[in-house]
């Protein structure tokens, strides 16, 4: 399966089947509208179920912590890099990126079949990252509606990114040294802040308390949602 990169390297295998360039960019119009509603859905959705976790202690908010910490670290090295203050960091972190490939998905007219897939893809992948941010935002002393705020609007950046590549998809050249400067740019400011956020803010936090020497089962716990949020995130690049 190609991913939403390589097709954005490669706009030639998007327009081979079509027949004149108004069918080329309305053979996808509906589903990429409708991915702007479903990824916003799943973003929204999971980013929000997280602000209940608010214990800095508990067991399950630490596996959480340290599940988001195996997505964001996997987000940088698996999504952003290779392409390419901890809550307002990783905010701006993730929404650069969620704005590049909302634009990428925008701006495929032709292939049904992948922008199907990449709208169930980034819906699932979307609301991973906030199901992490979520988990960074509970901890904070911000007031919950601040919380919800920075949810839904990070919640809205790729359905934003979509409707911009609907808008400049009859334009848009991916192989322009604006567009690759542009796209190399943002991928490099945001892939480099949740690297940051995941290695020093999440992983080495939460795995150098004490509590890890003494407590094996709370260890064992930590080590596998750390290395199941990166095997999740590392599948969805497959796709996304």
């Amino acid at each position: 399966m190609r991913s939403l990169y390589a097709l954005a390297l490669d706009p030639a295998a998007d327009h081979a089947a079509a027949g004149s360039d108004g069918e080329i960019h309305s053979s996808t119009l509906d589903l990429r509208i409708a991915s702007i509603f479903v990824i916003l859905f799943g973003a929204s959705v999971f980013g929000l179920l997280t602000l209940r976790f608010k214990s800095a202690d508990a067991v399950f908010p630490r596996l959480l912590r340290a599940f988001s910490g195996g997505i964001i670290l996997a987000l940088a090295l698996v999504h952003i890099i290779p392409e390419c203050v901890t809550a307002y960091t990783m905010e701006l972190g993730c929404i650069f990126h969620s704005v590049i490939i909302g634009v990428g998905v925008g701006v495929v007219t032709q292939d049904r079949q992948l922008v199907t897939t990449l709208m169930i893809a980034l819906a699932i992948h979307q609301g991973l990252e906030a199901l992490a941010l979520g988990s960074v935002l509970a901890l904070t002393s911000f007031s919950l509606p601040k919380k919800v705020v920075m949810l839904l609007l990070y919640s809205m950046t790729t359905p934003i990114g979509i409707a911009v590549g609907i808008a400049i998809s009859s334009s848009y050249d991916p192989e322009s040294t604006t567009s690759r400067a542009v796209q190399g740019t943002l991928n490099g400011v945001s892939g480099g802040m949740l690297l940051y956020i995941a290695m020093f803010q999440l992983i080495a936090e939460e795995f150098s308390r004490e509590d890890m020497l003494v407590r094996p089962g709370l260890r064992l716990g930590m080590y596998g949602a750390l290395c199941a949020g990166a095997a999740v995130m590392c599948i969805l690049g497959i796709w996304s």
